[in-house]
């Protein structure tokens, strides 16, 4: 059982890994439309979420709850339209959200390195955290003139560095599963020898006939 979760979550931070590095050097290559698609994604999953929640409100028996979910239900749908449609008015605003999610990032990012302390991993975990802080303060020190192709550009350089400690510390716990799995191995148990009964030891004594 043990040895299962380890598995399981070292081969999720290897997808993981491999998604970021994929992602990453597609934003390399057309860092000009990094932002533009973020924006189309997240008014899209407003939308989703949206009519998602409508249709709740319409199923809903209770009058609040049926009132609160098409309101709240259409107010997401209409941001979501917005944000695709004025997405351009709207670039400067996430750019700044973007410095901050680096800044988040890098110092969860140092966070898990210095408490995981795998031998391996931190190396890549610790360089990771260390460039997702300076392309915080980058980004956030020429906010609002940061161009979206320069945002696009490290969001993608971020990204491959992410997937890269992602990798390193996956294969990190799949090295160290062998080691769980045997130190929580239940010792075998050895045969105990097979006791006897005192009858069966006793040996019947021939009596000799007269």
């Amino acid at each position: 059982m043990i040895k299962q979760i380890e598995s399981t979550s070292a081969n999720r931070f290897l997808l993981l890994g491999i998604a970021l590095l994929i992602i990453g050097l597609i934003a390399l290559i057309h860092p000009l439309y990094v932002e533009k698609v973020l924006l189309w994604i997240i008014g899209l999953l407003m939308i989703v979420g949206g009519c998602t929640q409508a249709f709740k409100g319409l199923q809903s028996g209770e009058r609040n709850d049926k009132s609160f979910n098409l309101v709240a239900g259409l107010l997401f749908v209409v941001l979501g339209i917005v944000i695709i449609v004025c997405w351009f008015y709207l670039l400067a605003t996430f750019t700044l959200i973007i410095g901050i999610l680096f800044l988040l990032q890098g110092v969860w990012t140092l966070v898990v390195a210095l408490s995981a302390r795998h031998d391996q991993s931190i190396i890549v975990m610790v360089l990771s955290g260390v460039l997702s802080l300076i392309i915080a303060i980058l980004i956030l020190a020429r906010w609002p003139m940061s161009g979206a192709e320069v945002v696009g550009i490290l969001f993608g350089v971020n990204l491959i560095f992410c997937g890269a400690a992602m990798l390193a510390l996956g294969s990190a716990l799949k090295k160290t599963v062998p080691a769980v799995v045997e130190g929580h191995a239940e010792p075998a148990e050895t045969s105990a020898p097979a006791e006897t009964s005192p009858s069966a030891e006793a040996k019947p004594e021939n009596k000799g006939g007269s």
